[in-house]
């Protein structure tokens, strides 16, 4: 982890790691996090770790547990399908919008995203490839130039990125074809395709998310606080 600097508080680096950890798969959905165990892991105190929790909670990431336990939250299939009609509807809202007006920042930034995936993927890089897509994601929502679809977007995103187990252990190939032609749509300007195959996409992500979602973990007791 980097060294703190006056624009990055000790704090926000411990919650953009942590964060990292979760997306990335370190910390399974329904595992404890436990400040102590955390903050060892991190090499800092109790207490940037204790802020990033909350930051994270916020996001969506980490969930309180009757018990005062946080774990990493577990969406459930009734969550994710409530979540998946609006990325539907708001990605679906940005593509269309990024496809009618894309300015040659963005489409270099696609551009890049696309020929770093092909990397990952021609590297059976998984954990790349992941990280790689919901970095599109943001990207489409980006090119549209609307704050308001990018505000309602980052939580949604946040909370349903890591749950994309198909780029870790499923058909790559297909998923990444996707992405592909998402972004071609985009930049060739066609603004119907564009959010069809959005749309389509998120469809095909609820569908594999919801075929892997792992069973709840077996209850067990922690001797550690919750807190």
């Amino acid at each position: 982890m980097p060294a703190p600097t006056k624009k990055r508080s000790l704090a926000a680096l411990v919650t953009d790691q942590l964060r990292a950890d979760i997306v990335g798969g370190t910390y399974a959905p329904g595992e404890r996090l436990v400040e102590e165990r955390l903050s060892q892991v991190y090499a800092v105190s109790r207490i940037p770790v204790r802020e990033a929790l909350k930051v994270l909670e916020s996001e969506g990431l980490v969930t309180t547990t009757a018990s005062r336990a946080r774990i990493v939250t577990r969406l459930s299939r009734e969550e994710m399908s409530e979540i998946a009609p609006l990325r539907r509807l708001v990605e679906g809202m940005a593509a269309e919008r990024a496809a009618q007006s894309l300015s040659e920042e963005s489409r270099a930034a696609l551009q890049s995203l696309v020929h770093r995936g092909q990397r990952a993927l021609a590297a059976d890089d998984g954990a790349t490839l992941r990280d790689v897509n919901a970095e599109i994601h943001k990207a489409v929502v980006l090119a549209s130039g609307s704050a308001t679809l990018f505000a309602v977007h980052q939580p949604l995103l946040a909370r349903t990125s890591w749950s994309n187990r198909s780029l870790l252990h499923g058909d790559r190939n297909d998923t990444w074809r996707e992405h592909v032609q998402i972004v071609a749509a985009i930049c060739d300007g066609d603004a119907a395709r564009a959010r069809r195959l959005i749309e389509d996409h998120i469809d095909q992500w609820l569908t594999a998310a919801q075929l892997t979602e792992d069973p709840a973990p077996a209850a067990g007791v922690d001797d550690e606080e919750a807190s």
